[in-house]
Formats: structure tokens, sequence, C-alpha cells
């Protein structure tokens, strides 16, 4: 092939959102509590300008819905990577598969090289994409466990390397929490 032929290689930096959702039940594809959507709820002042967002990708889980829901977000597309209806036990020891069977923690096992084909997905979206998520997503582009609380809007830039329409590398070069829900919404018992 002739290098006039060759499609040329292109460097993009896209700016991508990520949504954590709020506290939730325990137990199979759990959803919001009450605080949990009051957490979410008070996200929406760190989200891009209403005009301005023009596509959602999220989670396929039950609290990744109602995020949507409790946003006003339309979802574009539903992405498993991003999400499942699987949770982690309050207990952080044991995990809830969607039928309510509870397994070991250590026993749930996701491909050494997820955080790469979550940032391979990241890229391909629009720049300026919403997408509603949970803490394991997060852990895996690279977030410190202790710095993402749940209910939280991160920002991230990715640079994206394509060739043609296929992406060559991707990578995130800079993340950022744009805000959280405050530790003090909801008061009184808490439901979990």
């Amino acid at each position: 092939m002739s290098k006039k032929n060759q499609r040329p290689i292109e460097v993009v930096l896209k700016i991508v959102y990520l949504i954590l959702h709020g506290e939730k039940w325990r137990g199979a594809d759990p959803g919001h509590t009450r605080k949990g959507r009051r957490q979410v709820e008070s996200l929406r002042k760190f989200l891009p300008g209403w005009r301005r967002i023009r596509y959602v990708a999220a989670g396929v889980g039950k609290r990744h819905r109602e995020i949507s829901e409790f946003l006003n977000l339309g979802v574009s597309a539903w992405c498993p990577d991003l999400g499942g209806p699987q949770s982690l036990e309050p207990d952080k020891v044991h995990v809830c598969l969607a039928d309510g069977t509870i397994i070991p923690f250590e026993m749930l096992r996701y491909s050494p090289r997820v955080g790469e084909a979550v940032v391979t997905l990241l890229a391909s979206l629009p720049n300026g994409a919403i997408c509603l998520t949970g803490r394991p997503i997060a852990r895996s582009v690279g977030i410190d466990p202790r710095q993402f609380p749940s209910a939280s809007v991160w920002r991230f830039t990715i640079r994206v390397v394509t060739k043609g329409d296929k992406i060559v590398r991707a990578r995130i070069v800079k993340r950022v929490m744009v805000g959280r829900a405050s530790d003090d919404i909801g008061g009184g018992k808490k439901e979990v």
C-alpha cells in the first residue's frame, strides 16, 4: 500500500465524566436507599451544562438505571463493562450475585486487563459523554480507593490515538473529582 492511501494517525484529547452511584441496599441487584437517592440528586450541580449532555452510557445494574432516573438523563447505551447487577456486600468480604447467591469476594474474578478495556470503551464514546457506574470500575481506571467516595462525579481527560476509525491507544492523562455528595445528606438511621 502506498503512503498516499494510508490513513493518517490522529491524536485527540477527550473529556468523559463518570458518575458513581450513591448508598445502596444490600442484596441482589440493589437499588439506592433514600439517602443514596438524595446523594445522587445532589450531584446535578456538578454535571456539565444540560445542553452539552449529548451521550450517556450506563452500567446494567438497577443502581445504574436509577442514576439516570434521579438525574433525568436519557441513556444512549447500556454497557455491561460499566457495571452489572452483582454487588459488594457491606461486610466488604462477600459479593451478592444477580440471583441472590452470596460468594466470597476473592472468588469474583475480573480480567487483569479490565481497566484497559474500560479506558478503550471510554475513549470510544463521544467527547463529553457521561458514564453511570460504580466503584469497581472507578478502581479499574486508576482512582485510588481511598479517594473515590460513592455519589461522586469525576472528569477524565483521555488521550486517544486513532488510525481511521480504529483506536490504536488510549490513556487517561488526568482524573479530577468534580464533586461529591455531602457526608451529612440524609442523616438519621442508616439503611444499609
